[in-house]
């Protein structure tokens, strides 16, 4: 036991482990951008200091399987085989005594084999010398070339993302309701999405609801259209309700008015909520690359995702969804004006890293000041109920 654990054995150990922590730490950080990105999008440092001190109930349970699936375990393995090639290639002589016989002779069985075939096949000068060559060639591919790689190669990012400052288009304004008509908000009316088209809007809000017999209406919520159109609960199908005028005036939309709009206008964005059933949404609505569904839980989140929703909108309006949206990866959320505004840092630190965000106002409606200020650094979208001509804003 003396001899297996003598001092100079001992340093070698330590100088060993210290090398093998060394490797590991570099494997870390090579694999570490992708990590990030992947869970966290395009962050800064001060994102990261922002982050160490944000108040988190907890860590979502998928990070921590992320973190040791594609970081850690990745990590070990390459240190383990780096350093492995390095004993075998510097026949290390105290290979034997640094691990005890009694715990390790398996590993030790392993590592004798492994330098005995090297010693039979690499005595000519030739093959040590490309062996000596092919080592530095993969140290310098892991630990300068693939960082490098790692940091020059274009991330990509969720195509509604908006990070244009001080610039307020068709891209980051949302027609809420099919935009006002004359006066009138939430009429979700064939006309309202009509002016809002003409007026330059491609981003268009459309409450949806379920007949009794599962059909897709354009509506906030029954009750609303009843006093509307000065109707009862009792109309149960889609063309029942394509009868009825809102305002005496508007015409309803349907799943079929809806699919004609889209089919005309290509450029066209569908932004809805309401509708849990996303088989229903997808039977009824093809453009899918086209079409924002916001949901109101993880749960539900995750739910469209699996079902083929391309792009669900978690409504972020509670401090407990903080953890959610970051441990899982959430790329777009819906909030209220007055959460946003009381949650700022944390909106502008969710934008920084490429989370898609929407502010909606209820009925109310922005000022000038909120959009030039928030559009392109804390939010992507604002909705928009007084449908003014988009070029208006542009000035």
């Amino acid at each position: 036991m003396q001899k297996i654990f003598n001092l100079k054995n001992f340093k070698v150990f330590i100088l060993i482990l210290l090398l093998y922590l060394l490797v590991t730490l570099t494997c870390l950080v090579i694999f570490l951008p992708n990590w990030i990105y992947k869970n966290f999008g395009e962050i800064t440092i001060e994102q990261i200091l922002f982050t160490l001190f944000l108040p988190l109930k907890g860590t979502s349970s998928a990070l921590v399987k992320s973190f040791i699936k594609e970081l850690l375990t990745p990590s070990f393995i390459l240190s383990s085989s780096l350093i492995l090639i390095f004993l075998i290639i510097y026949d290390i002589k105290y290979l034997n005594n640094l691990i005890s016989k009694h715990i390790y002779k398996s590993i030790i069985f392993i590592f004798k084999g492994l330098i005995s075939i090297y010693k039979k096949y690499t005595n000519s000068k030739t093959a040590k010398k490309i062996t000596k060559y092919l080592l530095i060639s993969i140290t310098v591919f892991f630990f300068i070339l693939l960082p490098i790689i790692n940091f020059i190669l274009p991330t990509k990012q969720n195509k509604f993302y908006n990070s244009n400052k001080h610039v307020i288009n068709e891209n980051c304004l949302v027609a809420h309701a099919c935009g006002q008509i004359d006066g009138k908000s939430y009429t979700n009316s064939l006309e309202a999405i009509t002016q809002s088209i003409e007026k330059g809007y491609k981003f268009i809000e459309i409450d949806l609801c379920l007949t009794k017999n599962n059909e897709i209406v354009a509506m906030h919520d029954f009750k609303m259209f009843n006093n509307m159109t000065n109707t009862d609960n009792t109309l149960s199908t889609a063309q029942e309700i394509k009868k009825q005028k809102i305002h005496n005036k508007y015409t309803p939309l349907t799943a079929e008015e809806i699919n004609q709009v889209f089919d005309t206008h290509k450029d066209l964005v569908l932004v809805t909520d309401k509708i849990r059933d996303y088989d229903i949404l997808l039977d009824n609505f093809k453009f899918t690359d086209r079409m924002i569904v916001e949901v109101f839980s993880m749960r539900d989140y995750n739910k469209a995702l699996k079902k083929g929703i391309l792009y669900p909108a978690l409504c972020f309006c509670s401090e407990n969804l903080l953890k959610d949206i970051i441990g899982d990866n959430v790329r777009m959320v819906t909030t209220y004006v007055d959460f946003f505004n009381e949650h700022k840092n944390i909106f502008k630190y969710l934008h920084k890293k490429g989370v898609v965000i929407m502010v909606f106002a209820g009925s109310r409606n922005f000022s000038q000041e909120f959009m030039d200020t928030n559009l392109g650094t804390c939010c992507s979208f604002v909705y928009i109920n007084q449908t003014k001509p988009i070029k208006e804003y542009a000035l």
